[in-house]
């Protein structure tokens, strides 16, 4: 989006498209960081204030349902009220959806912002990653005004996916069997959270704080630990994976004391121990 403008906003929490990552592929100069609230997503109070104090904004980045590591989605009319402020002054939206259809088991799927685009500026993009195949890396665009322009970097970058996989899970989605997975996988994923969730609280130091996910089968967990120092420990000592919280940051030198853990894992005896591993280094690092 560099022919655009120059700076982009993205939640401060973005992991499918790295904050370093967008700006090296896209020649931009400036990412500027917005921060999620827990429960009701990105604060629009910094976006309206990043849209008078950063020049040239040439895009806002988010993740409108259960934004990764936090879980959270922004409610149907704040999606509204966000698609119309950025419209007004023609900030192009691009709404990564790629967890929207990981609702809770008895949720309804939560509407897209694009369902609120009247103007062509929001750019929706989604997967089957993180709901059917992660191996597969088929993913999607509803481009708006942009088609041309994607269409070009397609051909530039990719040119062609291949068109088995595609076909394959084209016959998937055509015949049901996606829905009835999601509603499998939805209540699979709720439970796991709840275990991994329990685990946590059961091994973690006192006073840990653990988020309560609205969809998804992501934990972010605040803890007085040094999450770099826990997850490198970890990983050699233990070869237990855990995302520490600095890579959640564009600069990396924030939310040392938080961690994100993947609960997509069928739970066992070894999840178990592991997450006590984990709890005990955490332990360690404070002095318990």
């Amino acid at each position: 989006m560099a022919h655009l403008r120059d700076a982009a906003e993205c939640e401060t929490f973005v992991e499918e498209v790295e904050p370093e990552e967008l700006a090296d592929h896209c020649d931009i100069r400036e990412v500027v960081e917005i921060p999620t609230d827990p429960r009701e997503g990105v604060s629009f109070e910094h976006i309206r204030k990043a849209i008078h104090t950063v020049p040239k904004i040439g895009a806002c980045l988010i993740v409108t349902n259960y934004s990764n590591p936090l879980g959270c989605s922004l409610a149907e009319e704040r999606k509204k009220e966000l698609v119309t402020l950025l419209a007004k002054h023609r900030i192009p939206l691009i709404e990564d959806d790629i967890y929207g259809d990981l609702a809770r088991p008895d949720d309804k799927r939560p509407v897209t912002a694009k369902a609120f685009d009247a103007k062509g500026l929001v750019l929706l993009c989604s997967s089957i990653s993180k709901t059917l195949a992660p191996g597969m890396r088929v993913g999607w665009v509803s481009p708006g005004k942009f088609r041309d322009a994607i269409l070009q970097l397609k051909t530039n970058q990719t040119f062609a996916c291949p068109a088995i996989t595609r076909m394959a899970i084209a016959e998937f989605l055509k015949n049901g069997s996606y829905d009835a997975h999601l509603r499998k996988i939805r209540a699979v994923y709720w439970e796991l959270l709840c275990r991994f969730s329990g685990a946590v609280a059961r091994y973690f130091p006192a006073g840990t704080r653990i988020s309560r996910p609205q969809g998804s089968f992501v934990l972010w967990i605040e803890t007085s630990a040094d999450t770099t120092i826990l997850a490198a420990r970890a990983l050699n000592e233990h070869r237990i994976s855990i995302a520490p919280g600095c890579i959640f940051s564009a600069k990396g030198n924030n939310y040392r004391n938080c961690l994100r853990i993947s609960c997509a894992h069928p739970w066992s005896a070894k999840i178990d121990r592991a997450i006590q591993t984990l709890g005990r280094l955490a332990k360690e690092l404070n002095g318990d």
